[in-house]
C-alpha cells in the first residue's frame, strides 16, 4: 500500500505526498521518480502511474502543491495566497530535497505545469533529468481555432465572473480536478497571454535559472492535445536552453489521449513504459561514467 506523509516547505508550509514503493520481490532500480502535477490536478490522478513505476522497481512519490487536495488549508480558499512560482520554486522544490535526502537518484515526471515547475526549482540540477507530458505555452494562438475562443473566455470572462463570486476558481466550472486559488489563476492568465510563456515575462527573473539548467528532457505531447500542442511544446522548451532535448509526438495511432490522458489506462498508458526505459538509460550512463 501506499504510504502517505507530509514534507513541510522552506517557508513552513505542510503539504502533503505519497510514497509508492516496488512490490516485494521486485528488484529495485536505484531511482525515485517525482511526479510533479498539471494545473489544479491533485496527486491521486497519477496513481495508475504510480503503481506501474513501482512495478518496474522504482520509488515513487507524488504530491500536491498547496491549496491543492491534501496540501489545500482548512477553510475557504477565498483569502489563500499563493502562485505558480511558489509551487514551482517552494513546493516542488521541497519534495525534491526531501528525495535527494533520502538517498538515490531522483528522476522527475512533469504533467502540464509540472513541466514549468521543473524549471522553477533549483534543486532540478542535481535530478537525471526530466520527462514531460502536455507541457507546452498554454498560449492560445498556438491551439487550435476552435480551442481558442474557449480559452479566451476563460481568461477574460468566465474566470474573473467566478473569482468575484466565489474567490477562487472552481474546478466543477472549468473541468479542473480542484478548485485553483486565485493568485494561481492570475499568474496563470498572465503567462499564458506571452507567446513564450514566462520567457517573455520581463518580471520573471528565474528564467536564467531556467536556461542554465542542463538536465536530459524528453518532452511528449499528443498529436490531439489541444492545450499543450507539438508547436507549443517547441516554443516553450527553446527557453531549457542549455538542456538536452528529444521532442516527441505521440501519434493518433495511439488512440484518443487530450491534455489528460498521458495517465490514464488505455492509450496513455501505452507511453508508460517507456518512461521506465528512459530512466534505466540514464542510471546505466550515469554508472558508467568516469567518477
Amino acid at each position: 500500500m501506499p504510504d502517505e506523509f507530509r514534507v513541510n516547505a522552506a517557508d513552513g508550509y505542510d503539504l502533503g505526498a505519497t510514497l509508492y514503493r516496488p512490490p516485494a520481490g521486485t528488484v529495485p532500480s536505484g531511482a525515485r521518480v517525482v511526479v510533479a502535477a498539471a494545473t489544479g490536478t491533485p496527486q491521486r490522478y497519477y496513481r495508475k502511474f504510480a503503481d506501474f513505476l513501482a512495478s518496474q522497481g522504482h520509488e515513487v512519490v507524488t504530491f500536491d502543491y498547496r491549496g491543492i487536495g491534501a496540501s489545500r488549508p482548512a477553510g475557504a480558499l477565498r483569502s489563500f495566497e499563493t502562485s505558480f512560482l511558489q509551487w514551482g520554486e517552494v513546493d516542488f522544490e521541497a519534495i525534491l530535497q526531501w528525495s535527494k535526502a533520502a538517498g538515490g537518484e531522483t528522476a522527475v515526471v512533469g504533467h502540464s505545469f509540472g513541466g514549468h515547475a521543473f524549471g522553477m526549482a533549483p534543486s532540478a540540477q542535481q535530478t537525471l533529468g526530466a520527462y514531460l507530458f502536455g507541457t507546452g505555452t498554454g498560449h492560445h494562438a498556438a491551439m487550435p481555432l476552435s480551442e481558442q475562443p474557449k480559452v479566451l473566455a476563460l481568461w477574460n470572462a468566465v474566470g474573473p465572473l467566478l473569482l468575484a463570486r466565489f474567490g477562487c476558481l472552481p474546478g466543477r466550472y472549468v473541468g479542473l480536478g480542484e478548485d485553483l486559488p486565485a493568485g494561481v489563476f492570475h499568474q496563470w492568465k498572465r503567462w499564458t497571454s506571452y507567446k513564450r510563456y514566462f520567457f517573455d515575462d520581463p518580471t520573471a527573473t528565474f528564467t536564467e535559472r531556467v536556461a542554465r539548467l542542463d538536465r536530459p528532457i524528453v518532452a511528449v505531447n499528443a498529436a490531439d492535445d489541444r492545450w499543450a500542442t507539438p508547436i507549443s511544446a517547441a516554443t516553450l522548451l527553446q527557453g531549457y536552453a542549455s538542456a538536452s532535448i528529444d521532442l516527441r509526438i505521440a501519434e493518433a495511432a495511439i488512440g484518443a489521449c487530450g491534455h489528460m490522458g498521458y495517465f490514464r489506462p488505455g492509450p496513455g498508458a501505452t507511453l508508460w513504459p517507456d518512461v521506465h526505459r528512459w530512466i534505466h538509460a540514464l542510471l546505466a550512463a550515469k554508472k558508467a561514467r568516469p567518477q
